[in-house]
């Protein structure tokens, strides 16, 4: 099973971060799997675990929450096709490069953000 994170910047383009791994720890500390070095963003925002039970997203105690579809979460299940929210970046769950379909949601990352690493997001 392959899970990426899709993100649509403001000018249509698309970015796919690979979940590698049992976990990947989000937020904007350096030594995280995928870092987002916006202020808004928790030093350690949230966790994705991948089991074989399936996917999970759980907060780690941010600041500004952790949201699915809209919805603050402590702990959830994710489906391909969910959202996931973490500060100004909007991220499409795919299992599979699916799904394939549907209008992606824009994120627009503060320009004064500045990324370091092949797992940064960039503005």
């Amino acid at each position: 099973m392959q899970i990426s994170l899709m993100m649509v910047k403001a000018d249509g383009s698309r970015r796919e971060f690979p979940v590698e791994g049992q976990r990947v720890v989000v937020g904007r500390a350096g030594g995280c799997d995928l870092r987002i070095p916006v202020a808004s963003v928790s030093r350690r925002h949230c966790l994705i675990e991948v089991s074989d039970d399936g996917l999970r997203l759980r907060d780690l105690g941010s600041s500004n929450g952790t949201f699915r579809n809209g919805t603050r979460v402590e702990e959830a299940t994710l489906d391909a096709g969910d959202h996931i929210e973490i500060g100004p970046v909007t991220f499409r769950v795919l299992v599979n490069g699916q799904p394939d379909d549907g209008q992606p949601v824009i994120t627009v990352i503060p320009q004064d953000q500045h990324a370091t690493s092949g797992n940064d997001l960039k503005a």
